[in-house]
């Protein structure tokens, strides 16, 4: 679901929707790599664990996706094709596809 959500927050329309239609308030569109840190950095913040979690550092949780797609190229719509292929917990893997 976050890059569902990502998708609608970065093309302001859902993923069901046709490329060319009128976007919800566009305005309001985020850059995807700002829809992005409000799934990782931001989480981490709103749950008091940005000293632990959120990034990809030295010393923070190695809790990591992996996915099918480039999500921070040039096709914005991409969000709502892309798939979770690998997730990691702590460093090691808890689910492949």
């Amino acid at each position: 679901a976050p890059l569902l959500g990502m998708h609608v927050a970065v093309n302001r329309r859902s993923p069901d929707q046709p490329a060319d239609a009128t976007p919800l308030l566009p305005e309001e569109a985020l850059p995807v790599a700002e829809a992005l840190a409000g799934y990782t950095t931001g989480t981490a913040y709103l749950n008091r664990l940005e000293g632990s979690t959120g990034r990809i550092e030295t010393g923070y949780a190695a809790d990591l996706v992996v996915v099918d797609h480039d999500i921070l190229g040039e096709d914005t719509t991409v969000l709502a094709r892309t798939r979770v292929t690998h997730t990691y917990a702590d460093g090691r893997e808890v689910h492949r596809r």
